[in-house]
């Protein structure tokens, strides 16, 4: 009677190993290779593998002893692993080594198990895990650079679990709340959130709160998900915040996370609030200034007027809106215009004199000063010269007819100046009598003109009628010899 063949004759199980493209390697109970399959002889072909049998009757434990260098624990835990089987102290054991060829890196693992059979035996599957490795190591750098970028970052950045518990607090945040990280890893956002609110304490606060969190962590959606928000918080030390966060969510697998980025603009609302209780201000002072305040664009539209240049212009502000400045400038003013704009451009601020057209059709005389604003508009403020102007024409005119009448007086007609007693006017008769011009006697006193006695002769008359506050006649032949 012929006896049964064994398990692992080459003819029952080389056929099925060799089917297999893992590497496989059987040992026996003393940890010598018996047998390998076929993917196990080309890997030793395609790496250069000098043992024809490709390790057949060599200890495998003994090799795994010699293994220096690279890979070296990573050899000494499969020889103790076969060890370990082999003593029956475990069914199986995996061990991942790095197997590096000159073209490419490259990682296995291998799965050491107790092989049943008519003696005790070990089979060493190896099998290619370089992608899932690499994929690993990639995944690896990924979160380390996410963790750096998140601890790195200016921005508060809060993350939350699929339950709703803190998985993330950064640097900026702990700034940001006055919260350590340590405080509230682990904990409910929606209990620090209710903490820190200035606004509410009451327990359906809290619920509210809860609810909102739980539905985008449940559905991924939520009415305020991805939008800017704006929240106010006190920090444990008592001081006010004002928070604006987005909050969105991440994909995972067991459902999603909540990610909230946060950002503290305390100081800029404050600041605005400022600039807005500033600009409030100044347009109060505008719009009760008795001066004309127009604001125009780089290309002479009105953008703003105020309610003094809306009476002087005739104009209502909706019209004003609708027209240029160089609509309301006379045809013979727009040169002048023109360089003023030119000195506002280059030296950021001017001022000139020119003539607007009123509504009605009146010209009025402006004396304008104009700057550039900080968002490139121009505000032009005017004042309205037009009558001072006219009364200093009259003046002109006025002093003219006098000096014409005191030119035609025979009699000499001096001016002087009560303080000084220098000559303000004289009229023709002085200046013939005295073959000077007005300009060389005018500003000067009689000492500067007359002989010593003569000056004294004329200020001690002047002297007693400003005393006596009565004309005095002084005949010409008692002071001046000429």
């Amino acid at each position: 009677m012929k006896s049964k063949p064994s398990i692992l004759s080459s003819e029952i199980i080389q056929p099925l190993l060799d089917s297999l493209s893992s590497n496989i390697a059987i040992l026996d109970e003393h940890g010598t290779i018996i047998l390998v399959n076929q993917a196990w002889k080309n890997f030793g072909e395609e790496n250069g593998c000098p043992d024809i049998n490709f390790g057949i009757g060599q200890n495998y434990l003994s090799l795994c002893e010699k293994v220096m260098g690279v890979g070296k624990d990573e050899a000494r835990q499969v020889a103790e692993g076969i060890k370990k089987v082999l003593a029956d102290e475990i069914r199986e054991v995996f061990v991942d080594y790095p197997c590096h060829s000159p073209e490419e890196k490259r990682w296995f693992r291998v799965k050491i198990a107790k092989f049943a059979a008519d003696k005790k035996y070990v089979i060493l599957i190896h099998t290619n895990n370089s992608q899932n490795r690499i994929i690993e190591e990639n995944l690896h750098e990924t979160e380390d650079l996410f963790k750096r970028v998140i601890e790195q970052s200016s921005e508060g950045v809060v993350i939350i679990d699929e339950n709703g518990k803190i998985i993330e607090w950064n640097k900026a945040e702990e700034k940001i709340t006055g919260l350590s990280r340590h405080e509230v890893i682990g904990r409910y956002m929606w209990e620090i959130q209710a903490e820190t609110s200035s606004a509410n304490q009451d327990p359906k606060f809290l619920e509210f709160l809860k609810q909102g969190t739980m539905q985008l962590l449940a559905t991924g959606t939520s009415p305020w998900a991805g939008k800017p928000t704006e929240t106010k918080i006190v920090k444990p030390d008592g001081t006010e915040a004002t928070l604006e966060s987005v909050v969105f969510p991440i994909k995972h697998n067991h459902g999603y996370l909540a990610c909230s980025i946060n950002h503290d603009v305390t100081e800029i609302r404050n600041s605005r609030k400022a600039q807005q209780l500033s600009e409030s201000r100044f347009r109060t002072y505008v719009n009760y200034s008795p001066v004309i305040a127009l604001v125009i664009n780089q290309k002479g539209d009105f953008l703003d007027v105020n309610p003094q240049a809306i009476q002087k212009l005739g104009f209502s502000e909706n019209e004003l809106f609708k027209m240029n400045i160089a609509e309301l400038i006379p045809s013979d003013e727009q040169e002048k215009t023109a360089e003023l704009l030119l000195n506002l451009n280059k030296n950021g601020q001017a001022s000139a004199e020119y003539q607007i057209i009123t509504k009605s059709g009146n010209k009025l005389l402006l004396n304008s000063k104009a700057v550039n604003l900080p968002d490139q508009s121009i505000m032009i403020l005017c004042n309205d010269i037009s009558e001072l102007r006219e009364s200093q024409i009259k003046l002109k005119e006025s002093e003219a007819f006098l000096n014409s009448i005191l030119d035609n007086i025979p009699s000499l007609i001096t001016v002087k100046e009560a303080e000084t007693l220098k000559y303000f006017k004289v009229n023709r008769p002085v200046e013939e009598y005295l073959n000077m011009p007005g300009t060389e006697i005018l500003g000067k006193t009689a000492y500067e003109i007359f002989s010593k006695g003569e000056a004294k002769f004329f200020t001690e008359q002047d002297k007693l009628t400003l005393q006596g506050k009565q004309i005095v006649d002084i005949p010409v032949e008692n002071g001046l010899s000429k």
